[in-house]
């Protein structure tokens, strides 16, 4: 399972309730699932926004089945494709 851009969505008890149904599945079937996403977090895990927006325990059953997140930094390229074409 890929979730591409988590906690961009808007947050409701439904979404946050949903969100912990697909991730805690994916967990107790022993499944495999990649994580995008745009949120900022502290130094140490990345997640300080990421709980903020979809609740503590889902970030703990992510970093439980997918360890400490991977931080990569660089440009936003959807923001230079505009000067790109215009160039």
């Amino acid at each position: 399972l890929y979730i591409d851009d988590l906690g961009s969505e808007r947050r409701t008890d439904w979404v946050v309730e949903q969100l912990y149904a697909v991730i805690n599945e994916r967990y107790e079937g022993r499944r495999s699932i990649l994580v995008t996403s745009n949120a900022r977090g502290d130094v140490d895990r990345g997640t300080t926004e990421l709980r903020e927006q979809i609740g503590a325990r889902t970030v703990s059953r992510l970093i439980e089945i997918c360890g400490d997140p991977l931080p990569l930094f660089g440009p936003d390229h959807r923001e230079a494709t505009p000067a790109r074409l215009a160039g």
